[in-house]
């Protein structure tokens, strides 16, 4: 190998080190190049929750929405373990991804 080539190699193999160094500590903290899934902001509607077809959503129901169980406490006002679709109405339209 002559002189240069020896050096285009040492800053090729510089430049791929440094790229993988940095990378490494923004993979760690979350960082990635896939858009977040939105299905953890969006929630389903209240038929579609409604699988009993009581006319109320219950936390299990609940559990396909995880949005929804983040603010369980808050939308369930009347604090009876269950959403009527006025309390569900009012809790969709409280969610930032909602508007």
């Amino acid at each position: 190998m002559t002189r240069t080539n020896i050096r285009q190699v040492t800053i090729v193999v510089f430049l791929f080190t440094t790229a993988v160094y940095f990378a490494r500590p923004l993979h760690a903290q979350g960082y990635s190049d896939t858009q977040p899934q939105s299905s953890d902001t969006r929630i389903p509607s209240f038929s579609q929750l409604d699988t009993n077809k009581d006319g109320f959503v219950d936390r299990n129901e609940a559990a396909a929405a995880p949005a929804l169980l983040k603010i369980w406490t808050q939308a369930d006002a009347d604090k009876d373990g269950k959403l009527s679709a006025e309390e569900f109405s009012a809790a969709q339209s409280s969610m930032p991804s909602s508007k």
